[in-house]
């Protein structure tokens, strides 16, 4: 039995190691030495905040000690606050319910009024202090107008959380800003959150971006329900500490356990700090200093088992809100109360503000897609949507279902409204609808022709680059698809285009292939090329079939610019041989998907899917009508010929690529023979048409390019 429990508490201590090491941490340490490493003019500032702490902790103790009879503080501070979520639609576009959870936990922590301060040890239990802060979501934005307090701003910056994921900062002297994004790049990769102490705050960037000052967070660290729980729910509790200008207990360094420090506060013991929480009284802590115990349930350390601030931290927070030193001391002003709307006076009902995405970005003919409304600054609306060649055509629902038939790109608008107002908002080419499946088994196409790429059934889906057709180069002509990345500097983008569908029934050892060219210009950098294959028409696309990075794709030696192939050979042909599983599937895809690693342009030409395929009877009936049209491309006019073996109807039709009926060209009962019409084409705008033609029980279609 012994035994038993001895593995039960090994499993045990196993998890919550594991659990411990897999959170995420504070990465302010990190940011901060960096800053001042390209910044050592910020230490002067520093060195001024710190001189103000010093002489204002000693003219105001034990004032900032003070308390009602109650035990609570007799002075607050209100601090207006603002969530800006950075997001693409995904989880960490996350509830106005999460935002607000997350600060009534800042209200409860710094007000000193969570119930684990039970647990506190007797050691500290007169020095948990209630700060005397309140947070206030801003009713009021930095332009006057009508807000919650959270604003949502669509970028893909949310998967690169760092300082120029920081759009929109509202002034930081008038409110704290707190961004929230779905994960931090490479360079901060461990980080949950990080924050600026004032007085070492970076010089304001460039536009758009401006003051970095203030707190960006994973969306999943913010609160305690939604996307994040209870462990993570202190995360901002933690960081806003940085920004009233608490360190870690154990010093500016982000390694808790390692090296005995301290953090310029009178009550708080010098510490290595704890990566988890110790199970004192078994274990000791007191490790930098026999007999002295260390706050290891302070909410400036790692821990995971924090419940208290002290006194002496009080007093250096408080200081910190009554330096000029970054406008902190503007922030709890009474006229900035009343110009935030923070003041404690009834807010008005703000106009709803009007955003949207579809569940899907590309659907198959006939198929329905699902828009879900991510309209904000407004609990309650109604909703009016519009949807152009959809069915239904509009509807009141907030998330709504809708199907197309009508091949190509798709328009959408959504207005919402309330009682203080209000907005709409169209998004043009939001979704596509795959055009019909190529009838011809075997595809290629070598982009020569213009208006084939985007168009033609191609579907292009931008994250950040384009991809474009390109005309000053190519293998087997002068043009062929290109994605410009050269001058893309952050990594991460992620952009695909998939090809039009192609009938593979009856058809056996496909084999994909195409030419592609590239050069490295960064040896350090990596640029990621993916190939799918989908055989229902991009509804599923499986794991990828072939993927290619860095120095893998490069076709030439490392050219140190943006690249542009001036002969054949600087091309590699890429083949992917025997595709299996695409054998009586009538709408097969290809997408090609490009991740950039911040390095140089791709060119891809000449794809190819091509098999084996069995001719049917119908197949056979097709060729016996020797349809054609030519010439193609044409400009002014261009011929219709076929033969017919036996009298019968017969009809030719002409319409562009979303269906739409141009021309009748013919329809009528016909002998068997050959049949010849010539078209007028003067009317015709340039670009892709559809040729259908009808005989009897068979009916083909050729595409047609005007010029």
């Amino acid at each position: 039995m012994k035994k038993v429990y001895a593995i039960i508490l090994s499993v045990l201590l196993v998890n919550v190691f594991a659990l411990h090491a897999q959170r995420k941490r504070c990465f302010t340490d990190e940011v901060y030495h960096e800053t001042i490493r390209q910044h050592p003019e910020l230490l002067v500032k520093e060195q001024q905040l710190e001189e103000f702490t010093k002489n204002f902790i000693q003219q105001n103790n034990p004032a900032y000690r003070r308390t009602n009879p109650n035990g609570t503080s007799s002075v607050v501070y209100i601090i207006p606050i603002v969530f800006h979520i950075i997001h693409e639609y995904g989880p960490e576009n996350i509830s106005d319910a999460q935002v607000r959870d997350a600060v009534r936990i800042l209200n409860r922590d710094y007000r000193k009024l969570n119930a684990d301060t039970a647990n506190i040890i007797s050691d500290f239990i007169s020095l948990a202090a209630d700060i005397g802060v309140e947070f206030r979501l801003a009713t009021i934005d930095s332009l006057g107008n009508c807000t919650n307090g959270i604003e949502r701003i669509v970028s893909f910056h949310t998967h690169i959380g760092d300082d120029q994921a920081k759009f929109n900062p509202w002034p930081p002297n008038k409110y704290l800003n707190i961004w929230t994004v779905a994960q931090f790049g490479a360079s901060h990769a461990s980080a949950a959150a990080y924050a600026y102490q004032p007085g070492s705050v970076p010089p304001i960037n460039p536009p758009p971006y401006g003051s970095v000052d203030g707190v960006i967070a994973l969306a999943n660290y913010v609160g305690s329900i939604g996307t994040s729980n209870v462990n993570n729910s202190r995360t901002l509790t933690h960081e806003i500490g940085h920004c009233f200008h608490l360190s870690h207990p154990w010093g500016n360094n982000n390694t808790a356990g390692s090296v005995c420090g301290d953090d310029f506060v009178s009550d708080t013991p010098i510490t290595k700090g704890w990566d988890h929480c110790p199970n004192y009284p078994s274990v000791p802590i007191d490790i930098c200093n026999a007999g002295i115990h260390e706050n290891y349930q302070n909410y400036m350390d790692y821990s995971y088992c924090d419940c208290m601030f002290t006194y002496g931290q009080k007093a250096r927070m408080i200081a910190a809100l009554n330096s000029n030193i970054e406008g902190r001391n503007n922030l709890w002003s009474m006229s900035n109360l009343i110009a935030t709307g923070t003041d404690g006076s009834t807010p008005p009902t703000c106009a709803p503000i009007a955003d949207f995405y579809p569940k899907q970005d590309h659907i198959c003919s006939g198929d329905s897609c699902q828009y879900i409304s991510t309209s904000y600054n407004s609990d309650t609306m109604t909703y009016l949507w519009t949807f152009p060649n959809g069915t239904p055509g509009t509807s009141t629902l907030q998330n709504p279902y809708v199907s197309y038939t009508t091949p190509g790109p798709q328009n959408a608008t959504l207005a919402v409204t309330n009682a203080g107002g209000s907005n709409s908002i169209t998004k043009n080419s939001i979704i596509s609808v795959a055009s019909p499946t190529n009838p011809v088994p075997n595809y290629f196409d070598d982009f020569e022709t213009a208006g084939t790429f985007p168009g033609n059934g191609y579907i292009i889906n931008d994250a950040g680059n384009t991809w474009q057709r390109f005309t000053n180069a190519g293998y087997s002509g002068t043009s062929c698809v290109r994605i410009l990345n050269y001058n893309q500097s952050q990594a991460g983008f992620v952009d695909s285009w998939i090809t039009p569908g192609v009938d593979m029934t009856g058809c056996t050892g496909a084999t994909l292939t195409f030419r592609m060219a590239y050069a490295q210009k960064d040896i350090t950098k990596t640029d990621v090329l993916k190939i799918y294959i989908s055989t229902n028409c991009g509804k599923s696309w499986g794991n990828y079939r072939r993927q290619i990075q860095g120095a893998q794709l490069a076709t030439v030696p490392t050219v140190n610019s943006g690249f542009i192939p001036t002969s054949q050979s600087q091309w590699a042909l890429i083949t992917l041989g025997n595709i299996t599983g695409l054998n009586g599937h009538s709408d097969a895809r290809v997408k090609f998907e490009f991740t950039s690693g911040g390095d140089n342009n791709l060119y891809i030409d000449d794809i190819n899917l091509a098999a084996n395929c069995t001719i049917g009877v119908e197949e056979i009936k097709i060729a016996s009508l020797n349809f054609d049209v030519y010439p193609n491309p044409a400009n002014d006019a261009f011929n219709i010929s076929f033969e017919t073996m036996e009298p019968g109807k017969a009809e030719i039709t002409i319409s562009d690529l979303l269906g739409r009926e141009i021309k009748t060209v013919m329809k009528d009962q016909l002998n068997g023979g050959n049949h010849e019409y010539n078209v007028d084409a003067s009317q015709f705008s340039k670009g892709i048409y559809l040729v259908r033609l009808k005989a009897g029980d068979i009916s083909t279609v050729k595409k047609l390019v005007i010029e």
